[in-house]
C-alpha cells in the first residue's frame, strides 16, 4: 500500500476538519510549519460567538494538525512556540490538536498538564456555583430521566 506524504495527509485533514465546522469558525488559509523534523498545518480560528462563549475564551484559536500515526511531546512544544509567536492573538489557555494517534487524546492531555502549557478553559464558568460550593446542584432538565 502506497503511504501519502505528510503534506497531502494534512491538507485533507485541514479540508475535512473545515467542512465539518462550517459556521463554527472563521480562518484565513492555513499555514505550514516544520518542526522537531516534522511538517504541521495550522490555523488561527475565530470561533462563533457561541462557541467563544461556551469555551470562555476572548481571542483566536490555534487549531494544529499533525500526521503523525504516533503523537509526541514535540506536539505540545509546537503548539506552545506557535501560541508564544502570536504576540497575544492567540488563546494562550486552549489549542484544538488534530491527530490520528487512537491514544493520541489522553498523551496530549498528560503532556499539556505536565508542561503546563495549556490551561483548561474557563472551567468554573461551566460549573454551577453550587457544584462548586460543594453543594448538590439539581440535574438540568435535558438530563433528567
Amino acid at each position: 500500500m502506497t503511504q501519502l506524504k505528510p503534506q497531502l495527509v494534512l491538507n485533507k485533514m485541514v479540508d475535512d476538519f473545515v467542512k465539518a465546522g462550517e459556521g463554527l469558525f472563521t480562518s484565513p488559509p492555513p499555514t505550514s510549519v516544520s518542526r522537531e523534523k516534522g511538517t504541521y498545518v495550522y490555523l488561527y480560528a475565530k470561533l462563533s460567538k457561541r462557541l467563544s462563549s461556551t469555551l470562555a475564551v476572548d481571542r483566536e484559536v490555534l487549531i494544529l494538525f499533525t500526521s503523525f500515526e504516533e503523537q509526541q511531546q514535540r506536539t505540545i512544544k509546537t503548539a506552545s512556540d506557535l501560541i508564544a509567536a502570536s504576540s497575544g492573538r492567540l488563546e494562550n489557555s486552549l489549542v484544538i490538536i488534530i491527530h490520528a494517534d487512537a491514544e493520541g487524546n489522553a498523551k496530549l492531555k498528560r503532556w499539556g498538564r505536565k508542561r503546563r502549557a495549556l490551561r483548561p478553559s474557563g472551567l468554573r464558568r461551566l460549573v454551577p456555583k453550587q457544584a462548586r460550593r460543594g453543594r448538590a446542584s439539581p440535574r438540568p432538565r435535558a438530563f433528567q430521566s
